[in-house]
């Protein structure tokens, strides 16, 4: 099997150290995404620094990632070769090299889901990765994806097996919930950051949205 270098965090609170990974073949609804672009977060540190939210090591690690489609499997109906696609890994707490993970034509949970972002060229994915538009890199493209996550989850998760709390906000795109806080003020402290400036454009789905920002220099 064909491989390619990956950056491993070798133990829990160790240091990285440059290895192989293998370079699978797309199985059914899956695509082979070389991989361009890594978005970097806070995650990044503070799985290495505090030893938080990885259980097995050796361990390749990453949050976001733009590239281009390289190859698709049997039923992967929704992209074409070489168009720009960005994706975030689904995180879990097994980050152990293997099959990579994300569903692209067909619904259904991950086995094994792993990541493989800090390789340096592919990962198969299997689940949500979506197209880049014309107008934008792919190093835009690879900082999207977890700030609007996160945003999203604190938002509007029901706060089940959530660390710490959450809005519990019911989205505007949902019919119940257009129109439902109207009236109901709301300000988002850090905007300027990714996941405040995606707090900040769930907001401004909501049809009574008014904009204000305040910066002190």
């Amino acid at each position: 099997m064909p491989e390619q270098k990956a950056l491993y965090l070798a133990e829990k609170q160790g240091a990285f150290a440059l290895g192989t990974a293998p370079i699978y073949k797309p199985g059914p609804g899956e695509i082979l995404m070389r991989v361009e672009s890594v978005g970097l977060s806070p995650g990044d540190w503070v799985i290495q620094d505090l030893g938080v939210l990885v259980e097995t090591y050796p361990a390749i690690l990453r949050f976001d990632l733009a590239g281009t489609v390289e190859e698709l499997g049997e039923g992967a109906t929704r992209f074409k070769k070489g168009e720009r696609v960005y994706v975030i890994p689904h995180l879990t707490r097994n980050f152990i090299p293997d099959r990579a993970h994300f569903a692209v034509s067909r619904p259904g949970p991950s086995v094994n889901t792993v990541m493989l972002v800090f390789s340096n060229t592919r990962s198969v994915m299997k689940k949500r990765p979506q197209k880049i538009p014309d107008n934008m890199s792919l190093d835009q493209a690879a900082t999207i994806t977890l700030g609007i996550c996160t945003a999203a989850i604190a938002l509007y998760h029901d706060g089940v097996n959530v660390i710490g709390g959450t809005c519990g906000l019911t989205p505007a795109w949902e019919p119940e919930g257009c129109g439902k806080y109207q009236g109901h003020p709301v300000v988002v402290f850090g905007g300027a950051g990714s996941v405040g400036q995606a707090v900040a454009q769930a907001f401004r789905l909501r049809p009574d949205h008014h904009d204000c920002v305040s910066q002190k220099r």
